[in-house]
């Protein structure tokens, strides 16, 4: 994200994706955060229309009213430079859409409140990789893909992606312990520090991750 960019900060700061990745990098860098309490699709597009942001934080429910909605194409979007999608896996389809309507580049990375809370993401330069992956571990996160049933990292192939493991993580941003509940730490942080994710996910020769499923139970609210 270059000097001088203007933030759109639709994402709620009470989850770890807005208020690390969006808030304390923006006040850090001293860029201009424009915040929503809420989305609204006709404040959402105002938004941009008044204030001319560069870069839009966003989750793919949001990135499917972009490629899909038709008062999006009422806007000039000539101000954006870049999207950054979290919280959930990116529908290839939707991906290609709002890049090629909106003409601004689309990272997709992936989190967890315990990881501080970013892992991992799609470099920019690289514009030969998927816009839909996760993309690769970020500097002093390691990250293994192990085999649920065996406990064993799978095998990375020459050529395309392994199949599928759980995603696990070691590295200084990893949280210490979930407070006042040991039995939960112990269920997710084994003894040699690594953190145990829940999620499946395949990997290839580069190190580059694509989400697809869980092998812990969730609940999603709203």
């Amino acid at each position: 994200i270059p000097p001088g960019s203007r933030l759109l900060a639709v994402v709620p700061m009470s989850h770890g994706y807005g208020i690390t990745a969006l808030a304390n990098f923006g006040l850090r860098r001293r860029m201009p955060i424009f915040t929503m309490p809420a989305f609204h699709p006709a404040d959402f597009l105002e938004l941009v229309r008044k204030h001319r942001p560069t870069v839009l934080f966003i989750v793919p429910g949001i990135a499917s009213f972009l490629a899909n909605d038709p008062a999006v194409g009422d806007v000039d979007w000539s101000c954006a430079d870049l999207a950054i999608s979290g919280a959930a896996s990116m529908d290839g389809a939707v991906a290609s859409a709002l890049v090629e309507r909106i003409g601004c580049d689309l990272v997709c990375g992936w989190g967890m409140t315990e990881m501080s809370p970013i892992a991992s993401f799609r470099p920019r330069w690289r514009n030969d990789i998927d816009h839909t992956v996760i993309g690769m571990p970020i500097p002093n996160v390691r990250v293994r893909v192990v085999d649920p049933a065996t406990g064993q990292d799978v095998a990375v192939p020459e050529t395309g992606e392994s199949a599928p493991g759980e995603m696990w993580c070691r590295g200084d941003s990893v949280m210490l312990r979930f407070h006042n509940d040991p039995e939960a730490t112990a269920r997710m942080l084994d003894a040699d520090g690594w953190l145990h994710t829940g999620d499946l996910v395949t990997v290839d020769k580069e190190g580059c991750m694509r989400i697809v499923g869980r092998c812990k139970d969730l609940i999603k609210s709203r």
